[in-house]
């Protein structure tokens, strides 16, 4: 059996910028928090990916979601990615989210 190669880790990521660039007053809480939010928000909408993820704050305030899957691209995750970022943006509000 043939073992097809890992993508690398960067299209594992799911990224949600902010406007305004500085750090995030919630941020420690959004890592915490955000990886439960997302799979919660995936289990309503239906989705049969995994479920399992790890979430940063940078600096500048965007956050980025980690699919802990290494076979499962992000591009696996585009039709959730509007739900996503809507219930980003109402479980931590600040400023202009996009």
């Amino acid at each position: 059996m043939k073992c097809t190669p890992r993508p690398p880790q960067a299209v594992h990521r799911f990224f949600a910028s902010r406007t305004t660039f500085e750090p995030h007053p919630e941020a420690l809480k959004i890592a915490a928090h955000f990886p439960d939010i997302a799979a919660s928000v995936l289990r309503e909408a239906n989705c049969s990916l995994l479920l399992s993820f790890t979430c940063t704050v940078n600096d500048k305030g965007s956050v980025s979601l980690l699919g802990t899957d290494l076979h499962t691209t992000t591009s696996a995750y585009t039709p959730y990615f509007a739900l996503l970022t809507t219930r980003l943006n109402k479980a931590f509000p600040v400023g202009n989210s996009t």
